[in-house]
């Protein structure tokens, strides 16, 4: 089994000539919660798939895009994150002399830092990616010119990165096959998801009202909220979750599809949301993801052992 160690660079560079001289402090990163043979399963099943680097996908998976890094010839660059997989990444950067001489002398060793801040937002972890270029072609942006930089990874991708990718694309891959499948919301099932609490806001026609969640799918929630059952049928909402670690409120539109009142209680109204499918927040399918994916997963794994 191979160990990556995050490291927490603070680094404080002297050039003379060519020498670097790195301060570097050394942690274990706590950021690795799935076991290796879920990392291989993620490798395995998801080695070649690319993932674009959104602003949505780059909140998702906690990436630091000030701390992105190219590295080559014994200097640096600051690069822009444009997709990646378990095996290649593609990176932005801004076309100057030394980068072009740095990369053409030294093509076939090059190293790309990437940085994720943890959970909880207080720390950074980072490591580096070897490589080599595969490709180099220019563009123009405005009044700027740039490169983009095909790098193939020469050794396997660390573990961190491999965990990042993979419980993106298996949210966005679970966001469609188990789409219907719901879990009723409780005092001690909402953990499973990182929900902090029940008690939530649905915004009709921009105003907001407390509500009581009631179940959650990867396509629509059930909550309670006081209301007119004849005027919420068929509103545009918008339902703010509040989620822990990383500690965010993410807000998912959609539309009442289902009223139905509340029995014993003529002012709640018990109301059926499907979301819009195209403007669901891949950090939202995350956390799903971790009932609907990882947990159940392993609970179904459970159940069979004792068998």
């Amino acid at each position: 089994m191979r160990y990556f160690l995050a490291i927490r660079l603070q680094f404080i560079e002297k050039f003379d000539i060519s020498l670097t001289f790195f301060f570097v402090s050394v942690i274990i990163s706590p950021m690795r919660t799935l076991t290796t043979l879920q990392i291989n399963k993620f490798y395995d099943s998801y080695k070649s798939t690319n993932v674009t680097f959104t602003k949505d996908v780059i909140a998702a998976i906690g990436l630091r895009p000030e701390q992105v890094m190219l590295r080559c010839g014994g200097e640096q660059w600051s690069c822009i994150m444009n997709s990646a997989s378990m095996m290649q990444a593609k990176v932005i950067c801004e076309l100057k002399p030394d980068i072009i001489s740095a990369l053409e002398g030294n093509h076939q060793s090059l190293s790309l830092r990437l940085a994720f801040s943890e959970d909880d937002g207080k720390e950074t972890v980072a490591f580096f990616v070897s490589g080599k270029v595969v490709n180099v072609s220019t563009f123009q942006a405005k009044t700027n010119n740039f490169i983009l930089v095909t790098i193939d990874y020469t050794q396997k991708a660390p573990d961190d990165l491999i965990e990042k990718l993979g419980l993106l694309l298996e949210a966005n891959i679970n966001a469609t096959k188990r789409n219907s499948e719901r879990l009723a919301l409780a005092d001690d099932t909402i953990h499973k998801i990182d929900l902090l609490s029940r008690d939530a806001f649905v915004f009709v026609q921009g105003i907001p009202r407390r509500c009581i969640l009631i179940d959650i799918s990867f396509s629509g929630v059930k909550l309670i909220l006081v209301g007119v059952a004849n005027f919420l049928m068929g509103q545009e909402v918008t339902v703010k979750f509040d989620f822990d670690h990383p500690q965010t409120t993410i807000g998912v539109k959609g539309k009442i599809i289902r009223v139905e009142h509340v029995e014993g209680r003529k002012d709640l109204i018990a109301v059926g949301i499907t979301f819009k499918e195209t403007e669901v927040p891949i950090i939202f399918k995350m956390h799903l993801n971790k009932f609907f994916g990882q947990y159940k997963i392993s609970k179904e794994v459970e159940e069979a052992n004792r068998v």
